[in-house]
């Protein structure tokens, strides 16, 4: 029977729509945040805060309409702003910034007690990074009562944390390969047993309907480390105000303004790797092997891999919101928020099981095939139960690194593709992300001493102060360019 062609734009258009089903299916797959990624915050690591605003303040839910995970499509996403009927809550800048000093510090302090003094490898491994770019929350207008649409910042806090597995010490059992995914498992033989009967009391006296409870507040969340509100409308890259590569323009825009931003700062410029985490013409694989486990394959410009890592453990794990919009505005006034991390990342060795569930055999060629357009498909070098494992590449093309005058910061801009969407990949978009990497002596010193931990708040009234600068540096030059 023959098939009859169409146009070069029907099948374009056809094209489109059976990547946007397949993206679908795996975002309905991937569902909600995974739930045990939190093995990677250690207990007490989160808190959530407002640049200008008390703790008490009322907050309220936006929509938001700019980048966000893929795997976040089906879930309803807005972003947090203080309520304008509790405008008089808002404190001035100087206030509000020595609230996030003493509850940045009094964190910090905390956990870091909880740090192990003598394990002196982990100590070096200790790393303090700042990235800018824009939170939002999954699913909060539906969690609240039909009747409330404002709430304190302290409950959405609690809310956030609510349902989360987190670590309460460093130490857990290391990944065990009992057997290869296209070998057969031994055979294993379960108990049945009865569970007991539940004591609350679900049905109504005798009238046989279910009866409705309340719950408290439970709500996940995202953080994007993009600085261009309502550039996409969808991770596909479409929206109403700009194209493809309108969007991608303005993306790449980004790196001149926030140049002029770090050079205001007292940045200047410098070279080598040193400093940068990242390293140019370099890919990086993120792969959930397991439940609990999540891991970083890092490819060199040939696709040769270099290391691998697990990630990296939250022993802090800040959220400062709002940096230049404190008013509810239905187009929202551009703002950024704030992600203060204090981690450690341990090396996956070639001889431990997590290593060799990725790679059986050593890997030996590229591990993907490119196509002209910049389409990623997977070659046979990584096996593919691993491929359907894979939670994103990113292509890093250019890192550019700038130290302070004082030397205790360093910044880096970064470029790249990042390239998402399950098996195929065909979610991809470019990125410029700005990220600062702080000096840890001082944690280093707190760690050693175990005693007051007064380094904690030595290096919070260093850090905070520096980031509302920064921040407003920022805002400043992105509406100069014309990007906001």
């Amino acid at each position: 029977r023959r098939v009859h062609g169409g146009t070069y734009k029907s099948i374009a258009c056809l094209k489109l729509i059976l990547q946007d089903l397949s993206s679908n299916a795996w975002g309905c797959n991937c569902g909600l945040p995974r739930g045990r990624a939190h093995r990677y915050f250690m207990q007490g690591s989160s808190f959530l805060s407002f640049s200008t605003g008390t703790f008490n303040s009322m907050v309220e839910f936006q929509d938001y309409h700019g980048l966000y995970h893929p795997w976040h499509k089906f879930s309803t996403k807005t972003y947090i702003c203080i309520n304008d009927q509790y405008q008089q809550e808002i404190t001035s800048i100087e206030d509000s910034m020595e609230q996030n000093i003493n509850k940045f510090g009094d964190y910090l302090r905390r956990q870091m007690q909880r740090f192990p003094p003598s394990n002196v490898r982990l100590k070096h491994l200790l790393e303090i990074s700042t990235r800018f770019g824009q939170f939002y929350v999954l699913n909060a207008i539906e969690s609240l009562p039909p009747t409330r649409r404002t709430v304190e910042i302290k409950l959405v806090e609690a809310a956030l944390l609510k349902g989360r597995k987190t670590r309460s010490g460093y130490d857990r059992s290391d990944f065990k390969l009992t057997h290869m995914p296209n070998e057969k498992p031994q055979e294993s033989y379960y108990t049945v047993c009865e569970l007991p009967k539940s004591k609350k009391r679900i049905l109504g006296k005798g009238d046989g309907q279910l009866r409705i409870r309340s719950t408290k507040m439970s709500i996940s969340s995202g953080f994007m480390s993009n600085l261009l509100p309502n550039v996409f409308s969808a991770s596909s890259g479409t929206n109403s105000h700009y194209s493809w590569s309108e969007s991608q323009d303005r993306v790449m825009a980004l790196y001149s303004p926030l140049e002029k931003a770090l050079i205001c700062s007292d940045f200047h410029p410098v070279e080598g790797d040193n400093l940068i985490t990242n390293m140019p013409n370099t890919w990086k694989i993120n792969i959930k092997p397991s439940a609990s486990y999540e891991i970083s394959v890092i490819l060199n410009s040939s696709q040769k891999v270099l290391y691998m890592f697990e990630r990296p453990l939250k022993w802090l794990h800040a959220t400062i919101l709002n940096f230049g919009n404190n008013k509810v505005n239905p187009e929202r006034p551009f703002s950024h928020d704030v992600r203060i991390t204090v981690d450690t990342a341990d090396d996956v060795k070639v001889y431990q099981d997590l290593y060799k569930y990725v790679f059986p055999v050593k890997p030996d060629g590229h591990i993907f095939d490119v196509s002209p357009e910049g389409q990623l498909k997977y070659t046979s070098v990584l096996p593919e139960y691993i491929q359907k494992k894979v939670i994103s590449v990113r292509k890093i093309d250019t890192v550019n690194a700038f130290i302070h005058k004082d030397g205790f910061v360093s910044a880096s801009i970064t470029t790249g593709i990042m390239y998402e969407g399950g098996v195929s990949l065909n979610i991809h978009r470019s990125f410029c992300e700005l990220s600062l990497k702080w000096d840890t002596s001082l944690l280093h010193s707190a760690i050693e001493n175990q005693s007051t931990f007064e380094e904690c708040r030595v290096l919070a009234t260093r850090m905070i102060p520096f980031i509302y600068r920064l921040s407003a540096f920022i805002n400043r030059e992105l509406n100069t360019a014309g990007l906001v």
